[in-house]
């Protein structure tokens, strides 16, 4: 996410300084209250949580002259679990209708080859984070085989818990704040100016 707060003026000189502190304070306000809707979402929304997404996400703020722009970091899968992935489905497999739904997503399975790696999550973090239980006979790495084949069939189901989070923080209200912290730093510098003469 930028932002381009240039037609709200352009600091000069020593007004600089004052404008970027209040500035970055307003911005990483506005971006905290963004993790911490996104954090309430995530928790409300996704079924498997281990906490490692959730940890990968980390704001930074870059500000050079009126130009403010707030990049935020995360594990790649971030948007797989945002936007969801589009299934590749059950039709021409023998004895398989489509009856089973598949979610659509932004992004999409690209064919229904199960990784070892996804296999291996899915068997020592997912399944334990989503409550399951692997019934009694059955060995854990089938199981976790079972489920990444039914992932691919089927997708991954949007939560927007991101996109909605961002969505949900004003971006009106931030602009409104930015436009006030400028216009009363400026006011400040200035009478300090005049003040030393």
């Amino acid at each position: 996410m930028a932002l381009d707060v240039s037609d709200l003026g352009k600091p000069k000189g020593s007004l600089t300084l004052a404008v970027e502190t209040s500035i970055g304070a307003t911005v990483q306000k506005f971006t905290g209250m963004i993790l911490q809707k996104s954090e309430e979402n995530y928790e409300e929304r996704v079924r498997s949580r281990t906490g490692a997404l959730q940890k990968s996400i980390r704001p930074r703020t870059d500000i050079k002259g009126s130009d403010v722009a707030v990049q935020i970091y995360a594990d790649d899968y971030l948007d797989f679990v945002d936007q969801g992935v589009t299934g590749m489905g059950w039709a021409g497999y023998e004895g398989q209708t489509n009856f089973h739904q598949v979610y659509n997503g932004k992004f999409r399975f690209k064919n229904l080859h199960i990784s070892r790696g996804m296999v291996d999550k899915i068997e020592k973090f997912w399944i334990a984070s989503a409550g399951m239980s692997i019934p009694a006979g059955v060995d854990p790495r089938q199981f976790a085989i079972m489920i990444a084949k039914n992932i691919k069939r089927r997708g991954i189901k949007p939560t927007k818990f991101f996109t909605d989070a961002i969505n949900e923080v004003s971006t009106k209200e931030l602009e409104k704040e930015l436009g006030q912290v400028m216009n009363r730093e400026i006011t400040v510098e200035l009478k300090e100016a005049f003040r030393q003469k």
